[in-house]
């Protein structure tokens, strides 16, 4: 209160008096959120739409877990006023959408409802394929469906059923057909329906086969390979075709296609595998015979370390190698050809070799990639850097030509070279299928000399010694030793290795001496063992040799058993009843036990594990390996001609066009001769009656291929022939 004037509320001085006093006021609050828009509307496509939020508060922003086609929300929280961005995704689905976000802040709560629309999607089914076709035994097959809506099977055949029969969107649908035991064949069609739209699918199954001919005779394999199996056949008469099944060790049959001639060659076929073969004859339409007993075929390549590759040659092959002094016209291999059986080539580290691979073929131009490894570091693969020494694109119709030169740090000795020829792309060097033909072959890499061995003497005490010695040669290496007493881990090597020895305690108290003699590069280095002598004997068992790497046939070896206390020997591997152990128990020392083994009649090699152990617990295993009986089997093998028999040759072989027929009769006869390709397509046939003694026809005007002549003499001899006609 003031005398002279209304006052003011900070004023001092003056007539006035001033009191304060506290004041409570009730109801009213001043908190405040408001969010603007309260509904945000989205196309199918979303995007980003946003929210303004006025508020005196802080608040936070919240969505259902379940409306995960909100992608983001930022920000998702602030203080007083602020704006929200809503990220909404694609609508992919045919049916709108909506969701709420909930906007909340010192107890109070907002909400914003997102809406989106469907997405407008043109109705689509289709099926593929359209024609499905059935044997006579029935069986199953595949419909790929792709549709963006429901769909169900409608008007299906009695005697088929299908599965599933509705479904929405993409799938596959199963369709199978019962054995047809009708008389003839027949067909049917059904549907594929959903929203109006219908794909109709056809379906035909053969009429069933009548047994109506006799089996066909005399199924042999002509030629087995690594990758091919070469199968003849005779004649039936009143067939016109022929057909041939598979499979492996008792498993589901595989049937060949239908052909005329009486012999089929199957490639692509799995190294070292037992093959089930059957032939049936086709005489008429449906009219066959029953599939003739079966023949047992094994592959090659059991015993090869290196990796298989190999593939389909029918019409691109391998001709020609030549590489250093190698040259070999090897011609049609059916995919793969060994010929590690040839002299081995020699090579010199540092030197450059010409390499001329030419390709051969019976169709038209193509391009072909060649590739060619070999095994520098002799470690039994291609894999390794630097192995892959040549690559060229080239045509089917000429040679490629190049250079390899041998790195100078390889080791000497033998090893494997791999040549590739293959279709589409270049081949790794363990590539198998599809059009390739693979050759291998040997080669011998020299060097200059480079042998050492560190230490050259070794001094002991009279206990067990492990020691070490280091080979540095760039060549094969043998290691021996005059002594019993000395264990060496391993009896031979190829190029730097660290060489484990075992020198057993020595039971005497006399100081003894053995040598270790290594050789390589046609030198030899001698390493000096001395032991001291012992105050007390000690326990051990030494055997040697403890490694006996045998032949096929049937025979014995020995081993020097050194030891103190008593000691067995028991073969520990499973079927071990080919060898025999005499003794299998003793003591006392130097004793000799002998091995005695039965032949292998696999073409398997096979190990026998044999271990010493003495009363201590020591031991020492004695291997004994076994190789296999070799099962190798020559490109084309005719039957065996008897005197009753007529002879059939080719020549010239390769040929240009013409070849010619020599045939040597005991006796005037009727001779059927045809000439058919690998598949068994006959290409020309000719009947004459011929004289005794030689006779010669000629086929004229053939494509350059690779073809079977087959001869039939009128009691039956078959007698084939394979040979080239080249360009």
């Amino acid at each position: 209160m003031s005398i002279d004037e209304l006052p003011t509320s900070c004023e001092a001085g003056g007539s006035k008096e001033v009191e304060d006093y506290t004041v409570v006021i009730e109801g009213g609050s001043t908190a405040t959120l408001i969010v603007n828009p309260v509904q945000l509307n989205f196309t199918e496509n979303g995007g980003v739409q946003q929210v303004g939020i006025t508020a005196t508060v802080p608040w936070s922003v919240a969505k259902s877990s379940a409306d995960t086609w909100i992608n983001s929300i930022s920000p998702s929280n602030g203080i007083n006023n602020g704006i929200i961005s809503v990220n909404v995704a694609p609508n992919q689905t045919s049916l709108p959408r909506s969701a709420t976000l909930t906007v909340s802040g010192s107890g109070l709560s907002r909400s914003v409802t997102i809406t989106q629309a469907a997405r407008i999607i043109t109705p689509s089914l289709t099926a593929s394929p359209q024609q499905i076709e059935f044997g006579e035994i029935g069986g199953s097959r595949t419909i790929n469906i792709q549709a963006n809506l429901a769909w169900q099977v409608v008007g299906l055949p009695t005697w088929l059923t299908a599965s599933p029969v509705s479904a929405s969107g993409n799938g596959s649908l199963v369709v199978t057909a019962a054995p047809n035991n009708t008389t003839s064949a027949r067909s049917g069609s059904f549907e594929i329906r959903g929203n109006g739209i219908s794909a109709f699918i056809t379906v035909t199954q053969n009429a069933p086969l009548r047994i109506t001919c006799a089996s066909p005779t005399g199924l042999e394999a002509a030629s087995v390979g690594y990758a091919h199996t070469v199968l003849f056949w005779n004649e039936v008469v009143g067939a016109t075709r022929y057909q041939t099944r598979y499979r492996i060790n008792g498993g589901a049959w595989l049937i060949g296609s239908i052909y005329e001639g009486t012999f089929i060659s199957w490639g692509n076929r799995l190294p070292c595998t037992a093959y089930e073969y059957q032939v049936r004859a086709y005489c008429g339409d449906n009219q066959v015979s029953d599939f003739s007993p079966s023949i047992f075929v094994n592959t090659e390549g059991c015993n090869d370390i290196f990796c298989y590759s190999y593939g389909l040659a029918w019409n691109d092959w391998i001709q020609r190698v030549q590489f250093s002094t190698l040259d070999n016209d090897s011609d049609f291999d059916f995919g793969y050809a060994n010929f590690t059986n040839l002299s081995n080539t020699l090579l010199r580290t540092g030197q450059t070799y010409p390499i001329t691979l030419t390709p051969g073929k019976d169709e038209e131009s193509k391009l072909v990639y060649w590739r060619v490894w070999i095994d520098y570091n002799q470690n039994g693969d291609f894999g390794d850097p630097g192995e892959q020494v040549f690559e060229r694109l080239g045509s089917n119709e000429e040679a490629v030509t190049g250079t390899i030169t041998i790195p100078t740090q390889v080791p000497q000795g033998v090893t494997r070279m791999r040549v590739s020829m293959s279709l589409g792309d270049f081949s790794s060097p363990c590539a198998t299928g599809n059009s390739r033909e693979v050759e291998d072959y040997g080669l011998v890499i020299q060097t200059d000399n480079i042998f050492t061995v560190t230490p050259t003497s070794l001094n002991l005490d009279a206990g067990e010694n492990n020691k070490t010695l280091d080979i540095i040669t760039n060549s094969s290496w043998n290691a021996s030793t005059n002594r019993d007493w000395i264990n060496l881990a391993a009896a031979s090597g190829v190029g730097n290795q660290t060489l484990n020895i075992r020198i057993a305690s020595n039971p005497s108290t006399n100081a003894r001496e053995g040598n270790i003699l290594i050789n390589s590069n046609n030198s030899t280095i001698n390493v000096t063992v001395q032991q001291e002598g012992a105050s007390s004997t000690g326990t051990g068992v030494g055997v040697v040799p403890v490694r006996h790497e045998v032949t096929s046939e049937s025979g014995c070896v020995e081993s020097r058993v050194n030891f103190i206390l008593s000691w067995t020997a028991e073969c520990t591997t499973a079927n071990c009843d080919w060898v025999d152990i005499s003794p299998d128990r003793g003591s006392g020392r130097a004793t000799t036990v002998k091995f005695c083994y039965d032949t292998n009649t696999s073409t398997e090699s096979r190990t026998a594990q044999i271990v010493f152990s003495d009363t201590r617990g020591s031991s020492i295993t004695v291997g004994i390996v076994q190789s296999g009986m070799s099962n190798a089997a020559s490109l084309v093998s005719s039957p065996t001609v008897q005197a009753q028999d007529f002879v059939l040759q080719v020549y010239p072989n390769p040929t240009k066009e013409t070849v010619f027929a020599q045939i040597f009769l005991p006796q005037a006869q009727t001779v059927k001769l045809v000439v058919a390709d690998l598949s068994g397509k006959e290409i020309s046939r000719q009947v004459a009656h011929l004289e005794i003694g030689e006779n010669i026809v000629p086929f004229e005007e053939l494509k350059p291929g690779i073809y079977v002549l087959q001869g039939i003499a009128e009691n039956g001899t078959v007698e084939r022939q394979l040979f080239v006609v080249s360009e």
